[in-house]
């Protein structure tokens, strides 16, 4: 489904996106740690319980580390976003019904620097990802980074 709308200030970024499930699979899809490699990264620790770090590597040992600061079951999770390298951000997943068969998954990104060239390709790049993980057809993992060049170019001014 579609992007519906992205935003961003000096410092933040907003993303909606509309997908083709009722909230309580977007839910169960996005917290499961064996479905995560198929739109984000390789779950390496950490779970999604407030005071965890949950652990991601995003290709090539590249690992995040987030400590979750609040989950609200089959509606929201806030947590930090730490990258080696990067000051740490802060990010909040909140999901509602959109249609009687779709979910809205806002993401909201903050504490970032220039996120139109930064953040946004990515995590544009990572909805399809979601999106076509959800109706059962992965994308290849190594099609990610060729995506994510070509909507850098698109966004970066």
């Amino acid at each position: 489904m579609p992007l519906v709308t992205a935003t961003s200030t000096t410092q933040s970024l907003h993303v909606e996106w509309v997908v083709a499930t009722a909230p309580e699979g977007l839910w169960a899809h996005i917290t499961n740690p064996t479905l995560l490699p198929q739109w984000l990264g390789r779950h390496v620790g950490g779970c999604l319980t407030v005071g965890d770090v949950l652990k991601i590597d995003h290709g090539e040992g590249y690992v995040s580390s987030s400590r979750v600061h609040r989950v609200q079951p089959l509606e929201q999770f806030a947590m930090s976003w730490d990258f080696p390298g990067e000051q740490t951000s802060e990010i909040c997943m909140m999901i509602q019904p959109d249609t009687a068969d779709h979910a809205r998954l806002t993401l909201d990104h903050a504490g970032i620097i220039d996120p139109r060239s930064t953040y946004l390709p990515g995590w544009v790049c990572h909805l399809p990802y979601l999106d076509s993980s959800l109706n059962g057809h992965p994308l290849p993992p190594e099609a990610f980074w060729n995506l994510h060049t070509t909507l850098t170019r698109l966004t970066t001014p």
